[in-house]
C-alpha cells in the first residue's frame, strides 16, 4: 500500500479538479467531496447550510474511523438540527454509501500520509488531504481563537482556491518544501500562499486574513 502512494506521489492530478464550488459552498465536507469527485453528494445536500466548525467536529478521526461511526455520523446529519439539508439522503442510499465510502477514503488516506515522512515526494492531492485534516483537528482545539479560525467561512473559501491553485500550478511535495529552504519564506508560508493565490485569481487579501 505504501509503495502505491508513493508511485502515486508521482501522478500531479488534483482529483474532482473538474469541480468548483461557490462561494458559499467551500466547507470542510463539500472539500473533501470534491477532492475525490463525489459531485453527485455535492449537489444533493445543503452543506453550506451547517456551520463550518460543527463540520469540523462531525469530521474529528474518531467520528469516521470504522463503519459503524460513519453511519452515526450519517444519522446525526440526517436527524439531527439542520436534517432539512439533508433529505436526500434518507432517501437515496447510493448517496449514502458514497459519503462513507469518502469518508473511509479521507480517513485512509491521513493515517498513510502521516507514515510518509518524505513530503517532497508527495503530490498536490496529498498535501490538500494533510492541510484539510489539520484544519478539521484544529476546530476540536480547547483554544477559542484558534478553535474560531477553524470555524471561519473564509478559511474554507481560501482552501477550495488553493486546490484549484495546486492543479492549475501542478503544485507538488518538491514546491513546498522549498518554501522552507529560505528561512524568511519559511516564517510566513500563509501569507506568502495567500499573496500567490489572490494575485493569480485577483482576490482582494484582506477578506483572507485568517489564513495568515
Amino acid at each position: 500500500m505504501l509503495r502505491d502512494m508513493m508511485h502515486q506521489s508521482h501522478q500531479h492530478q488534483i482529483l474532482g479538479s473538474n469541480i468548483e464550488l461557490m462561494k458559499d459552498n467551500a466547507t470542510p465536507f463539500t472539500l473533501i467531496l470534491a477532492l475525490y469527485d463525489a459531485d453527485l453528494a455535492l449537489e444533493s445536500c445543503g452543506w453550506e447550510n451547517v456551520n463550518r466548525l460543527q463540520q469540523c467536529l462531525l469530521l474529528q478521526s474518531e467520528k469516521i474511523n470504522s463503519k459503524s461511526s460513519r453511519k452515526e455520523l450519517l444519522n446525526e446529519l440526517m436527524n439531527g438540527n439542520d436534517s432539512a439539508y439533508f433529505r436526500e439522503l434518507t432517501k437515496k442510499a447510493h448517496l449514502r454509501i458514497r459519503i462513507k465510502s469518502v469518508l473511509a477514503r479521507f480517513y485512509k488516506e491521513c493515517l498513510e500520509l502521516h507514515s510518509l515522512t518524505n513530503v517532497r515526494q508527495w503530490n498536490g492531492h496529498q498535501l490538500l488531504v494533510t492541510f484539510i485534516y489539520h484544519l478539521i483537528k484544529i476546530g476540536s482545539e480547547s483554544d477559542e481563537k484558534i478553535k474560531k479560525a477553524a470555524g471561519h467561512p473564509k478559511v474554507w473559501q481560501f482552501v477550495e482556491h488553493m486546490r484549484k491553485y495546486f492543479g492549475e500550478m501542478d503544485y507538488n511535495g518538491t514546491k513546498f518544501m522549498s518554501v522552507f529552504e529560505d528561512d524568511k519564506k519559511s516564517k510566513g508560508f500563509g501569507l506568502l500562499m495567500m499573496r500567490q493565490i489572490c494575485t493569480k485569481y485577483d482576490l482582494k487579501s484582506g477578506p483572507y486574513s485568517k489564513v495568515k
